[in-house]
């Protein structure tokens, strides 16, 4: 036994030379940090009871939502241990900082907080740091903003983001390995790619919706219905324009220019604010034909803009029952970003966001969500495995300091 502590010793002074601590910059890039920090961790034998919803739709969390809610905090935390990123908070229903786009929806889930990985001395800080949104997924969430206040035909109208984005043409794309649909493995759902270039660095916004049976229960608004819309919001409130006499013109202007792309999708500007368009002061919006931009040429170093898309209230009401339409993951929140192309993903180095969106797209398993969906009397029965476990080491050989 002696002989081979000596061994093991000696294998560690000559092989693996040498055998000391990692410099606090290494420590930040490869800590294995996992969910250890997390302060508000589901417990096991929580005792879930109907809670009402603080918003304005004042719709109710059923107690099988909630469950929901926790089952999708166990299947990503199955899938991903952070690198590099300590996550702090898990903010659930109510809690999460991602409800307002929602509108009338009634979405369930999870917003992931933390921050990078702070080491001093060769200890964690915890307290180095605010936090902010890493990661966002859950049920009924839509990828997109409500327009809020604008319902002609009794219909719910959404700014959606656009499935692709990008500043490239096709040769381009080809030349970098852009994968329009993120990768194959997703091919069979609704995915959301941003593509964009900053001081020549290549950089990305992901997102990947899941739809029960494979419906998505939105459609894309043609320019011309569009128009008809507007047109139909200012013959029925009309104290929408008379309080906004200044927006007379511009709003004609801006639908006479329209009428060449009649047939085409709307696509809108992706920095318009709906909660700031005209109104009557009675909570009647005007979609302004302004945020309209067929026909003007993207921004090639920000090219995302959203599509116009409508749903119904029975979309609505089905939201607020036990049965989830779809599960919505923005891997890439608020202010995150991927930088770096995808298909070069470096395994050992790679950290943080890109070690998190990385291992979101290749450990998750998005089958399993939308097998859970489509037949969720069986969700009981149905156990999650993800499609690769996630590593535990990043297997960087330790280095001087």
């Amino acid at each position: 036994m002696k002989a081979l502590k000596l061994l093991f010793i000696l294998l560690c002074f000559f092989h693996f030379m040498p055998c000391q601590a990692q410099s606090d910059q290494e420590l930040n890039r490869d800590s294995v940090i996992g969910w250890q920090y997390v302060s508000n961790q589901p417990k096991a034998n929580a005792v879930y009871k109907p809670v009402k919803s603080q918003q304005p739709n004042g719709a109710t969390y059923s107690v099988w939502q909630q469950k929901a809610s926790d089952m999708l905090i166990n299947w990503i935390q199955q899938s991903y241990l952070p690198r590099g990123l300590v996550m702090r908070t898990i903010a659930k229903n109510d809690d999460r900082w991602s409800l307002y786009n929602n509108g009338p929806l009634h979405g369930y889930g999870v917003d992931f907080l933390g921050y990078s990985a702070h080491f001093v001395n060769g200890k964690i800080d915890l307290r180095c740091c605010e936090q902010g949104q890493r990661l966002v997924a859950g049920f009924n969430d839509f990828p997109g903003r409500y327009i809020e206040g604008f319902n002609p035909d009794g219909l719910f109208f959404f700014a959606e983001q656009a499935q692709f984005s990008t500043g490239d043409d096709e040769q381009q794309l080809i030349k970098e390995g852009i994968d329009k649909k993120i990768q194959s493995t997703l091919y069979n759902y609704r995915t959301y790619f941003d593509h964009f270039h900053n001081n020549g660095q290549q950089v990305f916004k992901i997102g990947v919706v899941v739809p029960k049976n494979g419906e998505w229960p939105f459609k894309p608004v043609l320019v011309k219905d569009a128009v008809a819309y507007i047109q139909q919001q200012m013959a029925a409130y009309p104290g929408i324009m008379k309080n906004n006499p200044y927006s007379e013109e511009p709003v004609r202007k801006a639908l006479e220019r329209l009428k060449p792309f009649y047939n085409e999708v709307v696509k809108l500007n992706a920095n318009y604010n709906y909660h700031t368009a005209i109104n009557d002061g009675n909570n009647h919006y005007l979609l302004n034909p302004e945020a309209i931009i067929n026909g003007k040429p993207l921004n090639k170093s920000f090219p995302e803009y959203n599509t116009l898309v409508t749903t119904t209230r029975t979309t609505i009401d089905q939201t607020k029952t036990d049965k989830a339409l779809w599960a919505y993951f923005n891997i890439t929140p608020s202010d995150i970003y991927q930088e770096g192309n995808l298909s070069k993903y470096d395994t050992k180095l790679s950290t943080s966001v890109s070690h998190m969106v990385y291992s979101m797209l290749n450990n998750f398993n998005y089958d399993y969500v939308a097998q859970w969906l489509s037949r969720p009397d069986a969700g009981k029965t149905m156990v999650y495995t993800p499609v690769h476990k996630p590593a535990r080491s990043s297997g960087n050989i330790i280095s001087k300091q």
